[in-house]
């Protein structure tokens, strides 16, 4: 199946904040979204693009089939934390459940069209997420998927599974320096547009980042830095089981003019 130039997938689609930026660019957009509020609320804030037929919202979580039609969503009071992972949900404290319809990735695809770009945000599927995509040969030319934080021997898997689908482009991208940041192009009229950043989004994709290419060993080199930033001032550190020690990575982080740790999203190229 050829790749569709103008097509771009949000799995994990939340809120809509990706969904805004890829419209804004002139994408079709197919959004995969498991929380029925969520799906309530952007089919009600996108329902001229969804009437145009520029965006489909598809309501369900993405899943094998020997879990059923219907899904358990561990629902979070930050919807970003949502997840069928029970064991992943409860470390962050989600109590509630819904069942959800189960959505087969390939299915989409194969009804819907290969995109240009896919980003997969699906807290605790997004490794069967990869898995259809390698077991369909259904690859988009660009991808991206949170990294994992916690291990790097799991994150150096992550790499692996993405270089395994064909990728040999990669980037680390900090998802801290998303919120508010600003991007400009000239569209095909000669206009030039603008689009800002809203919390809690992946952020921009292939030419719209700045940052260079890595090879497959770069990145993973990138990423042992990173790694060592996660330990020494991350979730699991000294400075983050005290308020004063989180404020004082706040400051320091305000002084070098950089998260000093954070979410990072892979990104990656054919």
């Amino acid at each position: 199946m050829e790749p569709q130039c103008g097509l771009v997938y949000d799995v994990g689609m939340n809120t809509g904040q990706d969904t805004c930026y890829y419209l804004a660019r002139g994408y079709e957009v197919i959004g995969i979204e498991a929380d029925p509020r969520l799906v309530d609320e952007c089919k009600q804030d996108f329902q001229q693009d969804i009437t145009s037929g520029r965006l489909t919202v598809i309501e369900g979580a993405i899943a094998p089939v020997a879990l059923g039609d219907h899904i358990r969503l561990f629902t979070n009071e930050l919807s970003v934390w949502n997840s069928i992972d029970e064991q992943w949900a409860n470390s962050r404290g989600s109590v509630n459940s819904v069942a959800v319809p189960r959505v087969d990735l390939e299915s989409v695809i194969r009804d819907h069209g290969l995109p240009v770009y896919m980003k997969i945000d699906i807290e605790g599927a997004d490794e069967y997420a990869l898995s259809v995509l390698r077991e369909t040969d259904l690859v988009p030319p660009m991808l991206s998927v949170e990294s994992n934080k916690t291990d790097y021997e799991l994150l150096r898997k992550e790499i692996e599974a993405l270089s395994d689908l064909g990728y040999i482009k990669f980037r680390a991208v900090q998802q801290a320096w998303v919120q508010k940041t600003q991007i400009a192009w000239t569209d095909s009229t000669g206009t030039t547009r603008s689009f800002r950043f809203l919390r809690d989004s992946s952020g921009p994709f292939g030419d719209d980042l700045r940052q260079p290419w890595r090879s497959k060993d770069e990145v993973l080199s990138d990423y042992r830095a990173i790694f060592d930033d996660y330990r020494r001032w991350g979730d699991g550190s000294c400075f983050a089981r005290s308020a004063f020690g989180s404020n004082v990575v706040a400051g320091l982080s305000k002084l070098v003019r950089r998260p000093l740790a954070g979410w990072y999203d892979t990104h990656c190229m054919l």
